[in-house]
């Protein structure tokens, strides 16, 4: 089941370590290598809060969104689209900036439709669910949950499954049906013991 967060998980205490030396190559590249600057920052915003460095990744996330723009590959926007949107959404101005987070959150996810790479459109899909506090509104965000569970049934991605499955019982609990939420949370839970999946199991705990 390929999922990066047992990989975050072993790689945050080295990363934590070099952090120094992350940002450091951080802002050199941004001065000199642009592009290369955005791959880097795109990659180090899975992680930019518990390396305490949340503000610094979103700002120079957003500057070299501007600065570099549609020129460069396009897996690299994805990402970069995709991580912008994903500090967008736990900004402290979060509703204020909702608009450019969805511009940002809906290119990406054409840009991971596009290349065909089932771990970015996952993301993208997981994004669209954690925008319903800021957006308000459920409906992309159960047509979202849909097909994340159908994405991941298909790929055999347990985790990834498991934590749409989850969603999908929030969803159902905002719109009334508690029993049907019920059903979908514990389906979830069990899922995501069975996949030993530590984010999932709390995801579907929180939950139930």
């Amino acid at each position: 089941d390929r999922d990066v967060t047992g990989v975050q998980t072993c790689a945050l205490p080295i990363l934590k370590q070099d952090a120094v030396e992350l940002w450091a190559a951080l802002a050199w590249l941004q001065r000199d290598r642009p592009k290369d600057a955005l791959r880097l920052v795109a990659d180090l915003a899975h992680v930019a809060e518990q390396l305490g460095e949340y503000e610094l990744c979103r700002a120079t996330l957003d500057a070299l969104l501007v600065e570099v723009g549609a020129d460069v590959d396009d897996a690299v926007r994805r990402d970069a689209l995709l991580s912008a949107a994903a500090l967008g959404l736990m900004s402290k101005t979060a509703v204020a900036d909702a608009d450019l987070t969805r511009q940002r959150l809906a290119e990406g996810t054409t840009l991971a439709r596009m290349l065909r790479e089932p771990l970015p459109l996952l993301r993208a899909l997981s994004l669209e669910v954690l925008a319903l506090p800021v957006t308000g509104d459920a409906g992309p965000a159960t047509l979202a949950a849909k097909e994340g569970i159908e994405l991941s049934r298909a790929l055999g991605y347990a985790r990834w499954r498991a934590r749409f499955e989850a969603w999908t019982g929030m969803l159902r609990h905002l719109a009334g049906d508690l029993a049907d939420a019920a059903r979908w949370n514990e389906q979830a839970l069990q899922r995501a013991l069975r996949a030993d999946d530590v984010r999932g199991v709390l995801i579907a705990g929180l939950l139930l």
